[in-house]
């Protein structure tokens, strides 16, 4: 039993690899995918002529006819296999100007979304066989002169608990308080590198915030780059991305679902006000 958690792709010698992170009950496993290619449609005012249109462009490995269903209408079309990910969108709109193309289909579809959507493969099924590991963090910043700056204020704390039964926050600012959760650490470096570690060793499979996408998680990328830390929270050890999501911003952590309660709490509650302690 297994589930799949996350998925993403690399390329190793201009060769496409697509990566499966899955979950399983006696832990993890990393899948990897060689004989899935790119592709997308274009739907041909004539398919000979069409074709030799096509046989300019490098980046093409394959043409294939096919016998599609629009509209309840069967059409023929053009199955247009490409080298990279990238050749898609560097080619869908010259091939879509091309004089015997009447139009190009499904080359707006994300690779890895293309390879789910084929493959039948649903993320975070069977999730509650393999017994995830869930941990939820937040941070506080030293902000004297009202909004935050990474420039200049560090993280002074960060707090963490997970669904194995630790909890934690790190500290370097105290007044002699004594409590179970609490460890003071050197400094700003320490405590981040506490938290980096402690996600990797107690094997979190899904990271969860409150709007750890647009402060959290951006705030402590530039803290941890400051310090010259390698914020390498994700399952293969690599950093954590941002990613521009419409208006926002989004954590990518590769291979560990980061979950923001935020706009899940906004779509969810109807409040006044969305502060954490208000929900």
């Amino acid at each position: 039993m297994k589930t799949l958690l996350d998925i993403d792709y690399v390329t190793r010698n201009d060769k496409v690899i697509i990566r499966l992170f899955y979950k399983k009950k006696d832990g993890r496993e990393i899948e990897e995918v060689t004989d899935f290619k790119p592709y997308f449609y274009a739907v041909p005012v004539d398919t000979e002529k069409l074709k030799g249109e096509l046989k300019k462009f490098d980046r093409i490995l394959k043409i294939e006819k096919k016998r599609m269903v629009d509209m309840k209408k069967e059409i023929d079309v053009l199955k247009i296999t490409v080298k990279q990910p990238k050749d898609v969108s560097e080619l869908r709109d010259k091939i879509k100007n091309l004089e015997y193309c009447k139009e190009v289909r499904e080359a707006a579809i994300p690779f890895v979304e293309r390879y789910l959507i084929d493959s039948g493969l649903i993320p975070m099924e069977n999730s509650e066989e393999v017994g995830l590991r869930i941990a939820a963090f937040d941070m506080e910043v030293y902000n004297p002169r009202g909004e935050p700056n990474p420039e200049r204020d560090p993280i002074i704390m960060i707090s963490y608990a997970d669904n194995l039964g630790l909890k934690r926050v790190w500290s370097y600012k105290h007044e002699n308080i004594k409590l179970d959760f609490l460890e003071i650490l050197k400094d700003e470096s320490m405590i981040i590198k506490k938290f980096i570690d402690t996600v990797n060793e107690q094997k979190i499979d899904i990271i969860t915030s409150y709007n750890g996408d647009n402060f959290d998680f951006p705030y402590l990328k530039d803290r941890a780059s400051r310090l010259k830390i390698n914020l390498s929270l994700g399952i293969d050890g690599s950093v954590i991305k941002l990613e521009r999501r419409g208006m926002n911003l989004g954590a990518r952590v590769r291979g560990r679902p980061h979950i923001d309660m935020y706009p899940i709490c906004r779509q969810v509650f109807n409040l006044s006000r969305y502060q954490l302690e208000d929900i």
